[in-house]
């Protein structure tokens, strides 16, 4: 029983003694179709993106729902905040990436590694490959035509 609770202690011991990963926050707004959109971008301790969220915004019900969840999701994942908009909610989905960029860039962050070009270039030719691949797999015929004159 003692070689547990001495083994226990020592565990504790570490990890009290690794370093405590911070997370900062910061919020910024942009303006959507309707007015300021709140947007709060977390940044971890060694500068990639943790969290975003959209905080508060009065754009339209039923066509803000998808830039409010997928933008945010997308920035996280791609480590970024140069990504695609949604088509049919373009004044939204531009909000929210002006809040992410003003968030960061209002407090002083650099962004130059959360804006790549190359970020936004993956992200479409990874979608895309993805889309022919269910056309495919659903019995989908694609025909590419090369043209050249």
């Amino acid at each position: 029983m003692k070689k547990i609770l001495s083994l226990f202690l020592a565990l504790a011991m570490l990890l009290c003694a690794l370093p405590v990963m911070a997370e900062t926050s910061y919020t910024g707004t942009g303006t959507g179709f309707n007015g300021e959109i709140k947007v709060t971008v977390t940044l971890a301790d060694d500068g990639s993106i943790a969290d975003v969220t959209v905080d508060e915004g009065k754009d339209t019900p039923g066509i803000c729902e998808l830039p409010c969840e997928k933008l945010p999701a997308d920035m996280v994942a791609l480590n970024s905040i140069n990504v695609d908009t949604v088509a049919g909610a373009t004044m939204t989905s531009n909000a929210i990436l002006a809040g992410a960029k003003a968030a960061l860039e209002n407090n002083g962050v650099d962004t130059t590694a959360l804006t790549s070009e190359d970020v936004l270039a993956a992200t479409f030719n990874t979608e895309l490959m993805e889309r022919m691949g269910e056309m495919l797999a659903g019995g989908t015929t694609l025909l590419f035509v090369s043209h050249s004159i």
